[in-house]
């Protein structure tokens, strides 16, 4: 008796030791910014765009023929430009107006690309979409 009484002891120790240790990762990675706040994780939405960006970016580094030099100067500028833009202006809450507002951006990023680099990053930018569920 005294076993399985000291055995269920030893066990909620290890449980509350355990959830305080997991509720502190919890605090701490929010505080540090490594999850979405509630609000974003209660919508579905994210407050972190950095990793549809490396997607983007690894898409863009994907093109084939590759971009020269020029043509990732011209694409940073034109990114510098857009962020120069809008830094002050929150996004849209249409989601038309901020469709209306990426694809005027895309646009200009074709507009730098050869016409075999446009054809090989129209197919790579749709099945990116597809893979994420947009239209």
């Amino acid at each position: 008796m005294k076993s399985l009484l000291r055995l269920a002891i030893v066990s909620l120790s290890a449980l509350a030791a355990a959830s305080l240790l997991w509720s502190g990762v919890a605090v701490t990675n929010a505080a540090l910014g490594l999850v979405p706040s509630a609000s974003a994780q209660a919508t579905g939405g994210s407050t972190d765009r950095s990793g549809g960006r490396q997607r983007f970016a690894k898409m863009l580094m994907s093109i084939r023929p590759p971009l020269s030099d020029g043509q990732k100067a011209q694409i940073r500028k034109l990114r510098e430009q857009m962020r120069a833009q809008y830094k002050n202006q929150p996004a849209p809450q249409d989601p038309e107006q901020r469709r209306a507002r990426f694809n005027g951006f895309m646009d200009k990023i074709r507009g730098v690309l050869t016409p075999a680099q446009r054809t090989d990053f129209d197919a790579k930018r749709a099945a990116m979409r597809n893979r994420t569920g947009q239209r």
